[in-house]
């Protein structure tokens, strides 16, 4: 049987063709791990602070003891150029029928009230505010 042996020239050859393969996976992999693995857009980042801000008011309301945060869509864009979303949701509540009272809400099973929903508007200065009616139709 007999042995493959390579020259210097072609071990320097392969060395060159190993490098060059390297760099062009370094070159695809920067661009995938920029645009696909390093974060989102200004939109998932928008939707996660609301849906960070929206859990946090939930955790903090002493009638919620559970909740989920069910849809967040974008809803429309008001006069002013701001991004109207509504946000549902479904809590388990100590009182569902205070919910189910106030004209919110389909009651369901073992205190939970689902098909809650908020607007969030998103101010031109990057603010959030939470309502229960869209603000070009709130009376107030």
């Amino acid at each position: 049987m007999k042995l493959i042996s390579t020259t210097p020239y072609q071990k320097i050859l392969m060395l060159k063709l190993s490098f060059l393969i390297l760099c062009f996976l370094l070159v695809m992999a920067v661009p995938f791990w920029f645009f696909f693995l390093r974060g989102g857009s200004a939109e998932d980042e928008l939707r996660e602070r609301i849906t960070d801000t929206a859990t946090e008011n939930l955790k903090n309301d002493d009638m919620v003891t559970e909740f989920t945060l069910d849809d967040l869509e974008l809803s429309y864009t008001n006069e002013a150029s701001e991004d109207v979303y509504r946000l549902e949701f479904s809590v388990k509540s100590i009182n569902p029928d205070s919910f189910i009272l106030a004209g919110r809400g389909v009651k369901g099973e073992d205190g939970w009230v689902h098909q809650l929903e908020n607007f969030v508007t998103v101010r031109n200065d990057k603010s959030l505010v939470f309502s229960t009616i869209p603000e070009e139709q709130d009376p107030h």
